[in-house]
């Protein structure tokens, strides 16, 4: 289902005393779970433009985060970072940032 027809179905949130938190999900390479980066920027500005949404932060998994010499972690990385984010949510983007 795509997230455009999801977000036209959310009335509910009229009932809500403010907006709703949301996080993006991003995959970076392991092939699970999440947006790809290419559609980012569109469900970025839709996310943005609902008036019942707040974007909290961004993430994504890593294939394997406890090994700092696999070169796979840092082509994740580098995929998630060259996203452009808002700056309204760097404070949760700052440590993948500072690994590259």
């Amino acid at each position: 289902m795509s997230l455009f027809i999801i977000l036209s179905r959310l009335e509910w949130l009229d009932t809500l005393d403010g907006p709703l938190g949301c996080w993006i999900k991003v995959d970076s390479g392991m092939s699970r779970l999440g947006l790809h980066p290419d559609q980012v920027p569109e469900v970025l500005a839709a996310v943005q433009q609902h008036r019942y949404l707040k974007l909290k932060g961004a993430m994504t998994h890593l294939a394997n985060a406890d090994d700092r010499q696999d070169s796979k972690t840092d082509v994740q990385l580098a995929a998630f970072n060259e996203i452009a984010w808002p700056e309204a949510i760097w404070h949760c983007l700052l440590p993948t940032r500072l690994r590259c």
